[in-house]
């Protein structure tokens, strides 16, 4: 191929040459873009996330594969929802197919963490996937799969 190129740079004007290298960048891109569109189009996941008591504060929704579950900042991705009484939801797109689990927590008080009461339980709204037991659960207990586009419904816990 680079043979080719050289003797087609000596069958061109300076001018034509430059023209010639800017369309094959171009077609290049082009080529890319359409892969990289194929890879932003896989399914979403929609995470109405209902009982939130308060208008107050964020709603941080975290999706999280096996090997992370629940290790601080490890998440696969990360939504923070305005707090709204009743149900808020959160939307992930481009969701690679596979297991995973969400955790999710009500920061009222907009501090940024899960405040605790004197027994070390939550003292702000928690939830995760499929169930939300008064005890931190297992990856396996709040997995589900996501293959296609899909909701995973949470209610959060005070």
């Amino acid at each position: 191929m680079l043979i080719c190129k050289m003797t087609y740079r000596t069958q061109t004007s300076a001018r034509g040459g430059r023209f010639a290298r800017l369309l094959g960048a171009a077609l290049a891109l082009s080529a890319l873009l359409p892969a990289a569109a194929a890879a932003d189009s896989g399914p979403s996941l929609s995470v109405p996330v209902s009982t939130v008591r308060s208008g107050n504060g964020r709603v941080y929704v975290a999706l999280y594969d096996g090997n992370n579950w629940l290790k601080p900042g490890r998440f696969v991705a990360l939504r923070l929802v305005k707090a709204r009484q009743g149900t808020v939801v959160a939307t992930f797109n481009s969701v690679r197919p596979g297991r995973y689990s969400v955790a999710v927590f009500h920061d009222e008080n907009n501090n940024g963490t899960v405040d605790r009461n004197l027994l070390g339980f939550p003292s702000e709204g928690f939830g995760f996937s499929r169930r939300s037991p008064m005890r931190i659960p297992s990856f396996g207990e709040t997995s589900f799969d996501v293959a296609g586009s899909s909701t995973m419904p949470v209610l959060l816990r005070y």
